[in-house]
C-alpha cells in the first residue's frame, strides 16, 4: 500500500476520516504515511499507527523525524500499536502524544506486549502516562498483547493507569476518564 501511495499523485482524500497503519517499516513508508497525514489534515478523526522497531535504529529516528500528527486537528481517536516495550524504543510513543493538537481527541488506546509484570514501571511509560492525564480523555484503553498472564498483566497496567477509573466506579466532579483493559495476545508460538 505504501508504495501506491508514493506512486499515486491525486487521491480522493476528502471523505477518508479513519486510516490504520499497522506496521509503517522503512523510510520510505514513513515519508508516504508523513504525506498522508499532512494531505488529511483535520479531516482525520481516527488513526491507528504502528512501527514493528526491533533494532532498527534508523527506523526510529525516521519515524520520530517524519510522522507528525499535529496537523491532525480533528482527530477524536488515537489508537498507537506498541510492538515493543524496550525502553529505547518507546520514545515514539510519547512523541506521537506531544504533538496531539485536536481539541476533540476523547479516546486513546494502547495495544502493549506485556512479557513480565514491572515492564510499565520504566520511566518512559510515566512520562506517556503524565502525558495522557493532560488530555481531556472520556477512556484509555490498554490491550495487551503478550505473553505475561492475564492474571499478572492486568493489575500492572491497572497500577500504571491508576489515575483513571474503571468503567463501574464513579467518581463526582470532572470527567474522569475510563480505563478499559483488554485481554488480546499474539500467538508467538507460530
Amino acid at each position: 500500500m505504501f508504495a501506491w501511495l508514493r506512486l499515486t499523485t491525486t487521491l480522493p482524500l476528502h471523505s477518508l476520516r479513519s486510516l490504520r497503519l499497522d506496521a509503517v517499516h522503512t523510510e520510505d513508508d514513513t515519508r508516504a504515511v508523513a504525506a498522508l497525514l499532512q494531505t488529511l489534515g483535520p479531516d482525520l478523526q481516527h488513526l491507528t499507527i504502528g512501527c514493528p522497531f526491533n533494532y532498527d535504529t534508523p527506523m526510529r529516528t525516521h519515524f520520530d523525524h517524519f510522522i507528525n500528527i499535529s496537523g491532525n486537528t480533528g482527530l477524536i481517536s488515537l489508537r498507537l500499536l506498541v510492538t515493543s516495550l524496550e525502553t529505547y524504543n518507546l520514545p515514539w510513543v510519547l512523541s506521537i502524544l506531544e504533538q496531539l493538537a485536536s481539541r476533540r481527541i476523547t479516546e486513546v488506546a494502547l495495544e502493549v506486549p506485556l512479557f513480565y509484570e514491572h515492564q510499565l514501571e520504566d520511566m518512559t511509560w510515566h512520562e506517556i502516562v503524565a502525558k495522557l492525564r493532560k488530555l481531556n480523555l472520556r477512556k484509555v484503553e490498554v490491550v495487551h498483547r503478550g505473553m505475561l498472564e492475564w492474571e499478572k498483566a492486568k493489575p500492572a497496567i491497572r497500577k500504571c493507569f491508576d489515575w483513571v477509573r474503571l468503567p463501574t466506579s464513579w467518581v463526582p466532579g470532572p470527567i474522569t476518564p475510563i480505563l478499559n483493559i483488554v485481554n488480546d495476545p499474539i500467538d508467538y508460538s507460530g
